[in-house]
């Protein structure tokens, strides 16, 4: 089966022909922060806590480890928490609840790793252990409007990017996700339908962190997270 320069197989000839020379362009580091580093994520926790933004550490972690856009996470019902995966079927349009995704796709479900299981289960009871509703509910348990979201950005997100050195949105997040599974070994039509992505798009989006990671031993998101965690909390201690 013939391979990309990166050693990844064709899916098919279409695929191949468009791949091969989309893959001739990437030859330069693409403009991507280095918010595909989870050690990022668990700094921002950090400054998200300092700077008294508890509440929203869930909706962090969420972005970060399920890979959802901020408008599919701000729409998320916990009726869409399963067991193992966490259903991706609506997105959040100025406080209003749409059916599908932001690309029109159908549903989709990505897997919900063991650290973000337990972060949605102690937010869960902190919220009062609901049946149902919004997972991320605006102060008055209600959707997010536009301005909820832009006020959140300008005094939480804001100051956290500062402390951080970044300039980056919060939708970056959702890079860690992809880097999280390309070290775990899954294939590029895997991310790519996990994060509601083409193809070619996660290609195109990824091919640094895929360089990157060539050759690196196979290791779980989970054990990632947990590495990264424990690596935070002793320099904590120390």
């Amino acid at each position: 089966m013939p391979t990309t320069s990166l050693g990844l197989p064709f899916v098919d000839d279409e695929l191949e022909s468009r791949v091969r020379s989309k893959l001739l362009e990437i030859e330069k580091e693409l403009a991507v922060a280095v918010t595909s580093d989870i050690g990022f994520v668990n700094d921002a926790a950090r400054h998200l806590l300092d700077a008294g933004g508890k509440r929203f550490r869930p909706l962090l972690v969420v972005l970060a480890y399920a890979g959802l856009r901020p408008q599919e996470a701000l729409a998320l019902e916990w009726s869409h928490v399963r067991e193992r995966t966490v259903v991706i079927e609506q997105k959040n349009v100025d406080g209003e609840l749409m059916p599908g995704q932001k690309t029109g796709r159908a549903a989709r479900t990505p897997e919900i790793i063991g650290p973000l299981r337990s972060d949605l289960v102690t937010w869960r009871l902190r919220s009062g252990n609901p049946a149902g509703g919004l997972v991320f509910p605006n102060y008055e348990g209600e959707p997010w409007r536009q301005h909820d979201w832009l006020n959140w950005n300008r005094r939480i997100w804001t100051p956290v990017a500062r402390k951080l050195g970044i300039q980056e949105p919060p939708y970056t997040l959702r890079h860690s996700y992809a880097s999280l599974r390309m070290r775990e070994g899954l294939s590029i039509p895997e991310i790519a339908e996990d994060l509601g992505h083409s193809q070619i798009m996660t290609l195109e989006t990824y091919s640094h962190v895929m360089r990157e990671l060539k050759g690196a031993p196979a290791l779980s998101a989970e054990e990632q997270v947990r590495r990264a965690r424990d690596q935070r909390r002793e320099r904590s201690a120390g």
